[in-house]
């Protein structure tokens, strides 16, 4: 057999050899590839950070310089100004608010002392014409008393009157026949 017929078998020794030892190498292939992609991440990161602690340190030593400093402490003495124009601002809306509360419960305080006026006032009212109507009543109960008292006392001098007149026409009557009895007895006495 020919070494290069033999060398396209799968199944010989020397081809599960060359198997083995080409998958040995191909892992540490991807071993190796791995551990460079790491490494050049690595040097990545300590790149970035060498290159923070540069810039913090330069900004250190920069914010040292007495320009820097001097700039730091007006821009905080800015920003001290900032807020406490903020906190006069809203304590004076604060204020503005308190005085618009107070303001609408003074109205509203006044509105209902009003209607409370007006309903007291209307309450008098009703209770005025109450007794207006209660007087008037009694005055008509009174003036109809008085008319029908009126009234009867005359009717009641008509008939002492018309008795009188009866009593008077009696007596009157009385007397006349009175008198002609007495024309009438005289002569019967004179008579017999």
């Amino acid at each position: 057999m020919s070494r290069t017929r033999m060398e396209g078998w799968n199944n010989t020794l020397e081809a599960r050899r060359r198997q083995k030892e080409a998958e040995r190498m191909a892992k540490s292939e991807e071993y190796e590839q791995k551990r460079r992609i790491q490494d050049r991440e690595e040097a990545e990161f300590q790149a970035a950070e060498r290159k923070k602690c540069i810039q913090r340190a330069t900004a250190l030593l920069y914010e040292n310089t007495e320009r820097v400093k001097t700039f730091g402490s007006k821009l905080y003495l800015s920003d001290v100004m900032k807020e406490r124009e903020l906190q006069i601002e809203i304590k004076s809306k604060i204020k503005e608010r308190k005085i618009a509360e107070e303001k609408l419960w003074h109205e509203r305080t006044i509105e209902a002392v009003k209607i409370g006026d007006e309903e007291e006032e209307k309450k008098k009212k009703e209770a005025l014409d109450r007794a207006l109507h209660a007087k008037q009543v009694q005055l008509d109960q009174l003036e109809d008393f008085r008319v029908r008292y009126v009234s009867q006392k005359l009717e009641e001098r008509r008939e002492g009157e018309l008795i009188k007149q009866r009593v008077e026409a009696h007596i009157l009557e009385e007397k006349q026949k009175e008198q002609e009895r007495r024309k009438v007895i005289p002569n019967w006495i004179f008579t017999s």
